[in-house]
C-alpha cells in the first residue's frame, strides 16, 4: 500500500518561493518506476442568466498556470517513510483563491507514482494569497453614506478578513416607541467578461442586522462587525473581478438602501481599528466612574441588543436617569457624553435649521434655536426653560456643551481623548444639579397632560 502526503504546500503566498515536502509511506518494499507532480491553477465562470435576460448558459475557463516536476525516477524503495523535496516560485502574478457564485479560481496539486501494471494519484487542493503590497499596509480615510434618516460611517473602508470592521450609524429622527432593525450587508459584486462583452452579478450576502432600542435616535451608534475568515480579497483576472460593497438599509423605515465600496486586501498586517475604544481605556473609565457614584446604580443601560455600546455607567436622581458614557467618534476622537434621560416630552422635537424668529428670540443658544417641533409655539416655553436650567446649573461645567435635545434626552459632551478623574468628577456632579433644575420643568408637563 502506497500512502502519500504533501508538507507545506496547502498555502501558496504569490511573489514567494514555497519549500514543500512529498511524504511516501509504503508497508512493503516497492518498486518505482516515476514520481511526478504537477500544480493546475484555473480561473473562470460559469453563469446561468435568467429567462427575463435572453441570455444562454455561458461559461469560460482560462488555464494560469500547469507546472510539472519529476520528483523521482526508476528505483526500488524499502518499506517506511521516504521524502521528496518540492520547490516552487510562486509568480507574483497568481489571482487568490476563491469560489464566489459563478466566479473561481482554483488551483489543485497532483502527485502520481507509477509503478510496473499501476498508477498511484492522490489529489490536494491549495489555497493561493495575493502578493503582499505595500501599498494596502496603511488605512484609508473614513468614508460615509449620503446624509439621511440612517448614515453609515466605516473607519477605514480598507478591511481584511477576520478583523474587526468599525462602523458608526448616525441615526435621524424616529417615532419613540419604534424599535429600528438596521441592516448591514457585506456584498460581493462580480464582473464576468465573455468575447460578447461583460455582465454583472452579485454573489452570496453575508447579512448583519443591529436591534437599536426605542428611543434611540438623534444619536451615533457604534457597530463592530468581524469581517468572514475566509472572505476572499478584491480580485481582477482575465475573466473576471471581485469587488466589495457594503449595504445599508433601515428596514421597515422609508429610506431607500444605500452603500458604499470596500477594498478587501489579504496581507500580513493584523491591527485593531483605531476608532474602536480600547479595553485599557474602556475599563478605566468604568473603573473612575464607579468610584465616583456612590448612589446605587440603575440596572445596566439597555442598547436594545445592538451588536456594541461603549462604557456607561448609570444612576437614578429626582426619578431622572442619568448616565456617563465614554465613546470614539470617528472623526473627533474620544468624546465623554453627560446624558439625563427624559420621560416623552411629546413635543416632536427635531433639529432643523434656525428661523428669523428664533434668531429674533434673545437669550437662546444656538443649539435650542434649531430646535423645531410639531407646534413650535407650546414647546418653546418647555425649551426656552431647558436652556436656563442648562444655563444655571452646568455653564460650562466639565466643559460639557449641549450636543442634542429630544422628547426623551437631553446630551452633552466634550472632547476627551483619555480618561481624567477631575472631568468626570465635575460632571458626576453637574448632573444632579440638572436633574434637579428639570424636575419642576417635567412635572409641568405632566400637570398639563392630566
Amino acid at each position: 500500500m502506497i500512502d502519500l502526503a504533501l508538507r507545506g504546500a496547502s498555502s501558496l503566498r504569490a511573489g514567494t518561493r514555497v519549500q514543500a515536502n512529498l511524504e511516501i509511506r509504503l508497508d512493503r518494499p516497492t518498486t518505482i518506476r516515476a514520481i511526478w507532480a504537477k500544480l493546475l491553477v484555473t480561473e473562470g465562470w460559469s453563469d446561468v442568466p435568467s429567462l427575463e435576460s435572453g441570455q444562454v448558459i455561458t461559461w469560460r475557463r482560462e488555464l494560469i498556470a500547469d507546472v510539472r516536476w519529476q520528483l523521482g525516477g526508476h528505483e526500488r524503495l524499502a518499506a517506511g517513510v521516504h521524502h521528496r523535496p518540492l520547490t516552487l516560485d510562486v509568480p507574483a502574478s497568481w489571482p487568490a483563491t476563491h469560489a464566489i457564485g459563478p466566479a473561481w479560481v482554483r488551483a489543485q496539486f497532483e502527485i502520481v507514482v507509477e509503478r510496473t501494471w499501476r498508477r498511484h494519484t492522490e489529489r490536494w487542493n491549495a489555497a493561493i494569497r495575493p502578493a503582499l503590497d505595500p501599498a494596502t499596509a496603511g488605512p484609508l480615510p473614513p468614508a460615509s453614506t449620503p446624509p439621511g434618516e440612517v448614515q453609515l460611517t466605516v473607519a477605514d473602508p480598507r478591511g481584511r478578513p477576520g478583523e474587526v470592521l468599525a462602523c458608526a450609524l448616525v441615526l435621524g429622527e424616529a417615532p419613540p416607541e419604534r424599535r429600528r432593525l438596521i441592516q448591514l450587508a457585506l456584498v460581493p459584486r462580480l464582473t464576468l467578461r465573455a468575447s460578447t462583452g461583460s455582465r454583472e452579478r452579485i454573489g452570496p450576502i453575508t447579512r448583519h442586522v443591529a436591534r437599536i432600542a426605542p428611543g434611540h435616535h438623534g444619536v451615533v451608534v457604534p457597530v463592530r462587525w468581524r469581517l468572514p475568515a475566509q472572505l476572499c480579497p478584491n480580485v481582477r483576472t482575465a475573466s473576471h473581478d471581485v469587488t466589495w460593497e457594503l449595504w445599508l438599509t433601515d428596514l421597515g423605515g422609508r429610506a431607500d438602501r444605500v452603500g458604499l465600496r470596500l477594498q478587501v486586501v489579504d496581507d500580513e498586517v493584523r491591527r485593531s481599528p483605531a476608532p474602536l475604544l480600547d479595553p485599557t481605556t474602556a475599563a478605566a473609565f468604568e473603573q473612575v466612574a464607579r468610584d465616583l457614584i456612590t448612589r446605587e446604580p440603575a440596572a445596566p443601560v439597555d442598547d436594545g441588543d445592538a451588536p456594541s455600546r461603549w462604557p456607561v455607567v448609570a444612576w437614578r436622581h429626582d426619578q431622572l436617569r442619568l448616565e456617563l458614557g465614554h465613546r470614539h467618534d470617528l472623526v473627533r476622537g474620544g468624546v465623554l457624553d453627560a446624558t439625563v434621560r427624559l420621560p416623552s416630552l411629546g413635543l416632536g422635537l427635531t433639529v432643523g435649521e434656525p428661523t428669523p424668529e428664533a434668531d429674533a428670540a434673545g437669550g437662546l443658544p444656538p443649539w435650542a434655536r434649531a430646535l423645531r417641533a410639531r407646534d413650535d409655539g407650546q414647546a418653546a416655553p418647555v425649551v426656552r426653560a431647558i436652556a436656563a436650567a442648562v444655563a444655571s446649573t452646568i455653564d460650562g461645567a466639565a466643559g460639557l456643551e449641549v450636543a442634542a435635545l429630544t422628547d426623551t434626552a437631553l446630551v452633552l459632551e466634550r472632547p476627551a481623548p483619555t480618561v481624567d478623574a477631575e472631568v468626570l468628577a465635575t460632571a458626576a456632579t453637574a448632573l444632579p444639579r440638572l436633574a434637579a433644575a428639570l424636575a419642576p420643568i417635567i412635572a409641568a408637563i405632566r400637570r398639563r397632560r392630566a
